[in-house]
């Protein structure tokens, strides 16, 4: 087998031994990510549950000041309140893939809908395009059903054969970690806790900003 063939063969085992780690990790989770590629132009898809509400969920997915400590692949992370309502959420880190390294910037312009939706678009970055949004909804069990739709244009170079795969692993990855501390959270706290202030404030500030 040629080198470089063999590097190609070994990084698609990682990405399927990554894949089922994470479902072991994440029983009924399910978890599903779609990624499609047309052109330079990647549309991810990704649904999955956990067995929390919409507010603890929503407490952490918001918690950017602290992601660094969330997401691995984050060496830092700040929110802005916006005299609009809305959040400037500037961050740096490294995506991580087989041999492969990845450095990023990004500062995204952030709209959110208390416990329902979180809207995002890069304003500045690494990325040449990057905008979605986040919507939290029960999932009639006591749980929240994630549904998250994103448009991406990378403004750096990544081997073509990686490039959804190098996507949907960052993805899967990120959503993995968020959905553990949802869950480490919501073990740790009392029942009778509710989510801290700076929570609250971001969630009272959107409210009323959306009026």
């Amino acid at each position: 087998m040629y080198p470089g063939l063999e590097r190609i063969y070994l990084l698609l085992c990682l990405v399927c031994i990554h894949f089922q780690a994470v479902a072991d990790a994440l029983p009924g989770s399910q978890m599903d990510i779609q990624v499609t590629k047309d052109g330079d132009l990647l549309t991810i898809d990704a649904s999955m549950s956990v067995r929390a509400s919409p507010r603890e969920t929503w407490s952490v997915m918001t918690d950017y000041d602290h992601m660094p400590q969330i997401l691995s692949n984050l060496e830092s992370s700040r929110s802005v309140q916006r005299s609009d309502g809305r959040l400037l959420v500037e961050q740096k880190g490294v995506m991580k893939f087989g041999p492969y390294s990845f450095p990023f910037e990004s500062v995204r312009e952030v709209a959110l809908t208390p416990y329902q939706n979180i809207k995002f678009k890069s304003i500045r970055g690494s990325m040449r395009k990057l905008e979605g949004v986040t919507r939290l909804s029960p999932d009639g069990e006591g749980g929240t059903r994630i549904a998250y739709h994103a448009e991406a244009i990378p403004g750096f170079w990544v081997p073509p054969l990686l490039g959804t795969a190098l996507t949907k692993h960052e993805v899967e990855e990120q959503f993995q970690a968020i959905i553990q501390e949802v869950l480490r959270r919501k073990k740790a706290a009392k029942p009778e806790e509710q989510p801290s202030g700076n929570q609250i404030g971001i969630a009272r500030q959107a409210a009323e900003a959306s009026r």
